[in-house]
């Protein structure tokens, strides 16, 4: 099974307050038992094999290193149904990842969490608020835009010829966004207003999530892809997003220029595997509780 040097089981399951989460669950044959258990969590609409079935052969990977591995679809995605009870996405997904949490690891169990885009900035929010998080491992996670990001992005897009041909032929993002404004005042009706981690309340929440990570003394591994320019587009754009926030030791920052969002050319591939399975095996994490130890 993808190579690996241990076997692995794995087993489909149903979780959660009302039975509806849909996971798998990857047992190691010999589980370490001094490792964290990891969950997986996806990005957008995708389902929890991930693009590329990427989340399948990572957690095929870590369980052979002795790691338990769970991913599972949040609800209203892939097999999960939706939850039924009226909260909003953001809220759902909180709720989803505190059952899985309370499922899987237990009240003193130690987990690291792992997640894409969406999925990043969840874990991000999970192990800033959940002392059973040990450790997040974030790829493409939301952050702001910062001046350095503006100059980068500016300054590379002018040596791009496509920019001046979609400023030609007007198939410039700018374009449509003075034609949709122009469609606006035209119909004297005003646009939604569009999701900014620029906006002052979004970077405020980011803000208490990152500086979470930092008071609830969790390794990150925080990686960021060329295919999200339109976001981030250097290494050190986290920390100059967040000046306020001293993360410290407890934090390993990648940025990737070559890959894509979905990190699916192979060799780009095997060196993500490579990257999370060193720094999985590597890290510092924070020790069990006291009761746990004791349990």
């Amino acid at each position: 099974m993808d190579g690996l040097a241990a076997p692995v089981s794995e087993r489909a399951v149903t979780f959660g307050g009302h039975g509806g989460l849909v996971g798998v669950v990857v047992q190691p044959a010999q589980p370490d038992p001094g490792a964290p258990c990891v969950v997986a969590l996806n990005g957008g609409i995708l389902p929890r094999s991930g693009q590329g079935r990427i989340y399948v052969t990572l957690s095929r990977r870590l369980a052979a290193l002795g790691f338990r591995v769970l991913r599972f679809d949040l609800s209203g995605i892939g097999d999960s149904p939706s939850r039924g009870d009226g909260l909003p996405p953001v809220e759902a997904a909180v709720a989803d990842l505190n059952e899985a949490l309370d499922w899987f690891a237990g009240a003193d169990g130690r987990v690291v969490l792992m997640g894409l885009c969406d999925g990043a900035t969840l874990a991000a929010h999970g192990a800033a608020t959940d002392r059973r998080v040990v450790g997040a491992m974030l790829i493409d996670p939301l952050i702001p835009r910062t001046r350095g990001y503006r100059i980068r992005h500016l300054w590379r897009r002018l040596w791009q010829p496509r920019t001046w041909l979609e400023l030609a032929t007007g198939r410039h993002p700018a374009w449509r966004m003075l034609h949709a404004r122009a469609q606006a005042l035209v119909a004297d009706d005003d646009l939604p207003p569009a999701f900014d981690p620029n906006d002052p309340a979004v970077r405020a929440a980011l803000k208490d999530i990152y500086q979470g990570l930092v008071d609830n003394e969790v390794e990150t591994f925080a990686l960021f892809t060329g295919g999200m320019q339109h976001r981030h587009c250097y290494r050190e754009q986290l920390l100059e997003a967040f000046p306020e926030v001293t993360f410290g030791d407890r934090l390993r920052l990648e940025y990737f220029a070559a890959n894509d969002h979905h990190l699916e050319w192979p060799p780009h591939r095997d060196w993500l595997l490579e990257a999370v399975t060193g720094w999985l095996t590597s890290a510092p994490f924070r020790a069990p509780s006291p009761a746990a130890v004791s349990a």
